[in-house]
């Protein structure tokens, strides 16, 4: 088994990067009173959830720590979690632009999908 999700040479994997970015990402979210940094944050985690597909480690999930044996075979829940993940990402900027009082609301309910997928896939 791979300790922390590290290859073998040491290197943190793909998807690894990519959760450790959505962490960085949306911490900057929920601490920002800055509506344009929440902007580019939130287009962040919009840019690097499009690459998790393809960056999970699908045909050996089960040899990775920090992920729970729950994942193995739901790949289509996980995908389904993580668009959501980027629809209250793109609310997120819609609301900033279009209802700036209402943006409090958008970074709870995001908040609460990264909750979600968390509770029932990550150790």
């Amino acid at each position: 088994m791979y300790s922390q999700n590290l290859h073998a040479d040491g290197h943190k994997s793909p998807h690894e990067k990519i959760m450790q970015s959505y962490k960085k990402y949306s911490k900057n979210i929920r601490k920002s009173d800055n509506v344009n940094d929440i902007i580019k944050n939130a287009e962040a985690i919009i840019k690097q959830a499009k690459k998790l597909d393809a960056a999970m480690p699908w045909d050996n999930i089960k040899d990775y720590e920090g992920i729970k044996p729950a994942l193995i075979g739901k790949k289509d829940h996980f995908l389904l979690l993580n668009q959501e993940l980027i629809d209250s990402a793109n609310n997120i900027i819609k609301v900033s632009n279009d209802n700036p009082d209402g943006i409090k609301s958008a970074i709870k309910t995001f908040a609460k999908t990264c909750g979600s997928c968390h509770k029932l896939y990550r150790n």
